[in-house]
């Protein structure tokens, strides 16, 4: 027993000692190392707590200063908006707080025109923009840009953001534009009209009075010359009858260019048949019209297209020095079609739109097309000639 008792009150060797001490060193390290990374967790948990406070009061910054009306809203009901909105609509910020977005349409149709096609934007591409017309509180409308994107795309119940311009002043000027566009729309074909009625006048007039007169002129100095015996006299008045005839042909031609009697008498394919002859005769350029057109138009749509005709005409000739030109015309569909191809030198139509030089007769002949509802494109490239087509429904130029 004794001995049993000097064995266990024997001393530790210094072996356990030293591994004892050697366990405990490594125990207080990994506590350190611990300690520290625990250190290390919040100090990034309290940086990453203040970038995102300092995130918050930056955006809380934006949306207090954004000079457009920015607002969230949750199943259709206003959670947050910013003074700019307020002030946009007349609303203090807690009469719109918990409020229904419909508070601010005039009318259900445009509420429900407003959800589904934002939505549908906001589905097809995350977000969705959309013109509409909202209510301020003193019942005065608005004109609307809407823009909106989902807080979470994958979850709209979540919220959606929005921003709100006022572009009631652009819509205004847009109406204002487009009232002005018509106007002068109504004086061209005013000025038009009556730059046809005075040519038909002065046509008229060149044809029944100076024609008139200097066919009896030509008859008395054909008499006198009958009558004269002096050779030398008879050849001066023969050289007079010559110059008569000539400027009696002369004003005769002048006449039908300003308005062709053809044109008024037996209607437009006539006229375009007389007009390529005549064009053909004076130039020497081979000039072909093809024509499915009815008996009958209305006399400003068988004008405008003559003008329009002439007018590409006498560019292919005097400027695409052109040798053959082939006109097409036909009523289809409704519609009034014109095509006019030239194998003329052509132009680059970009370099010429760049300086500024497409030409008063390009630009006349689209005008002429416009006024009457219609379409008019040209397409030309260097050598290739120039192509011009006009689409006129008969619904504007009438039968």
């Amino acid at each position: 027993m004794d001995d049993a008792r000097r064995q266990t009150d024997s001393p530790v060797t210094l072996k356990e000692a030293l591994r004892l001490i050697h366990a405990l060193q490594a125990r207080q390290i990994e506590l350190e190392s611990q300690n520290e990374m625990l250190l290390r967790d919040i100090n990034t948990r309290r940086q990453a707590e203040e970038r995102l406070r300092e995130s918050e009061a930056r955006l809380q910054a934006l949306f207090r200063a954004a000079p457009i009306g920015l607002g969230l809203m949750v199943d259709w009901v206003i959670e947050e908006v910013n003074q700019t909105l307020c002030q946009l609509l007349g609303y203090a910020r807690e009469e719109l707080i918990g409020k229904s977005v419909r508070l601010l349409y005039s009318s259900q149709a445009d509420f429900d025109f407003v959800g589904n096609e934002k939505y549908r934007q906001i589905r097809n591409q995350g977000v969705g923009a959309v013109e509409t017309r909202w209510r301020r509180q003193d019942s005065a409308t608005l004109d609307i840009m809407l823009d909106s994107a989902a807080i979470d795309p994958d979850d709209l119940s979540r919220g959606v953001a929005f921003s709100a311009m006022d572009i009631t002043e652009r819509k205004q000027a847009e109406a204002r534009l487009v009232e002005s566009a018509e106007r002068l729309q109504q004086l061209s074909r005013r000025l038009l009209s009556v730059q046809e009625e005075e040519r038909r006048a002065l046509a008229r007039e060149l044809h029944d009075d100076f024609g008139q007169q200097l066919a009896a002129l030509k008859l008395n100095l054909a008499m006198l010359e009958r009558d004269l015996r002096d050779p030398t006299h008879r050849a001066r008045l023969a050289d007079c009858i010559q110059i008569v005839e000539y400027v009696r042909e002369s004003i005769q031609n002048t006449a039908r260019q300003l308005r062709p009697a053809i044109l008024d008498d037996l209607g437009l394919a006539e006229a375009l048949h007389w007009y390529a002859r005549s064009q053909a005769e004076r130039s020497g350029c081979a000039i072909e019209v093809q024509d499915r057109l009815p008996a009958l138009l209305s006399p400003k749509l068988e004008t405008a297209v003559f003008r329009i005709v002439q007018e590409a005409v006498n560019n292919a000739l005097r400027h695409g020095q052109a040798r053959r030109i082939n006109i097409a015309v036909a009523v289809e569909r409704g519609e009034l079609m014109l095509a006019i191809q030239d194998d003329g030198v052509g132009f680059d139509p970009d370099v010429r739109a760049a300086e500024d030089k497409l030409g008063l007769g390009l630009i006349g002949m689209g005008e002429r097309a416009e006024l009457l509802g219609g379409r008019y494109t040209f397409a030309s490239r260097p050598g290739a000639g120039v192509r011009i087509e006009v689409t006129i429904p008969l619904a504007e130029g009438g039968l």
